[in-house]
């Protein structure tokens, strides 16, 4: 990663981090709100939200390049697990605070979302590890099916095809399709 101690403790730092918070949450917001006007039957205003909520992920990287955040391959997989098991951590105790303050269901909630936190660290890190080992495209299984993530084609096999031979993407396009 970049020296991620470019900006040390300083104000702009800290405003770095909050313009990154910003934008990541209006970007989430503004998927959600125009999937919702999709679904009401606005496909023009969840245009206008899907336009800006892409402008808003565009600023989100320009700040997580600003500040270091954006690592290699096998950086960024090792970050994922940690903020994964961070994020089912905190959840656990978000569940616990609920629960305390008699908020009932809310715990269940938090607890629910702690196990996919963990089964998204359990992903990047078993994917690290096959990064790691370089055994992306392999598999014991000679039926596995692996699926081109860009036009959906689907082949059997140890290992996807070099190339998708419907769009022609190459093989780290594949994904085994469980």
């Amino acid at each position: 990663m970049k020296d991620m101690k470019k900006y040390g403790n300083s104000q702009t730092k800290k405003n770095l981090e909050t313009a990154l918070s910003d934008e990541a949450l209006s970007h989430v917001k503004y998927m959600l709100w125009g999937n919702e006007a999709e679904r009401m039957g606005y496909p023009q205003i969840a245009n206008c939200y899907r336009i800006a909520a892409n402008n808003e992920l565009a600023h989100a990287k320009m700040w997580m390049g600003e500040l270091g955040m954006m690592g290699s391959l096998n950086e960024n997989l090792q970050n994922s697990i940690a903020d994964e098991n961070s994020g089912e951590h905190n959840y656990r105790l978000y569940a616990r605070d609920a629960e305390n303050e008699g908020y009932d269901g809310l715990g269940e909630k938090f607890l629910n979302t702690a196990q996919i936190e963990k089964n998204h660290a359990d992903t990047f890190s078993q994917t690290h590890r096959r990064l790691v080992d370089d055994d992306m495209f392999t598999s014991n299984n000679c039926s596995t099916v692996w699926m081109c993530y860009n036009c959906g084609y689907s082949a059997e096999g140890e290992s996807p095809p070099q190339r998708c031979p419907l769009c022609g993407r190459p093989e780290s396009w594949f994904i085994e399709r469980s």
